[in-house]
């Protein structure tokens, strides 16, 4: 009897996580067994090269001596949404917003403070010569970061920080880069939670030039 009952449990959960993983690789499965293209193909680079071409400039902040930085903070972002379009999707269980995400509201109000402020955006580029001893940066630098490469992304957070005259970088998830428009799917978004075991809102990161290494703050 507790053999049956043992086999039944352990067909049950077998099923159940099969099912689980079919869900979540279905676009990926239908593509191999219809010989559909689905991702992005290898041979076909994004047109993207008109909007990277600033990322190489480098901006002379005239600098004095003594009032450059020596460390600088990292804002990482990733989903940035309108209060109105949020749904149970963007809830955790105990109906807190999840930590991936920033309202749009918030988001203006903090790029509003870091130019009040006089806050500079660093590039990429600018960043790593900062780095490596190369530049000096203003002693109040930051460097804006948003994970994923979202739609939101371009569409509401690009707009603010265009109007505070911010540049940010977007590590893109070419996991997702696909020929179509897919809906996101709220249970591959907790897939891909599990798998990180780390979500972030906003960090600040201190890098400090002298050492080379990060720490949160």
């Amino acid at each position: 009897m507790k053999n049956a009952l043992f086999n039944v449990a352990f067909t049950a959960i077998f099923l159940g996580m099969f099912s689980l993983i079919l869900y979540i690789f279905s676009d990926t499965l239908i593509g191999a067994i219809t010989s559909k293209q689905t991702l992005y193909p290898k041979d076909k680079s994004l047109a993207i090269d008109s909007c990277q071409k600033w990322t190489d400039d480098v901006t002379d902040h005239n600098v004095k001596s003594g009032e450059e930085a020596n460390r600088l903070t990292v804002l990482v972002y990733n989903r940035i949404i309108d209060e109105e379009q949020l749904n149970e999707t963007h809830f955790t269980n105990d109906e807190s917003l999840q930590s991936t995400i920033v309202v749009t509201a918030e988001f203006e109000k903090q790029m509003a403070f870091l130019a009040t402020h006089n806050y500079t955006s660093l590039t990429a580029e600018e960043f790593y010569l900062f780095m490596q001893n190369k530049i000096k940066v203003p002693q109040k630098s930051i460097l804006i970061t948003f994970d994923d490469g979202l739609k939101d992304n371009l569409d509401t957070a690009y707009p603010i920080l265009k109007k505070y005259k911010f540049t940010a970088i977007n590590f893109i998830d070419t996991v997702r880069l696909q020929k179509r428009t897919v809906k996101l799917s709220s249970l591959f978004t907790i897939y891909k939670k599990a798998a990180m075991f780390l979500t972030f809102k906003v960090i600040p990161i201190t890098f400090i030039k002298e050492t080379k290494k990060a720490k949160h703050i």
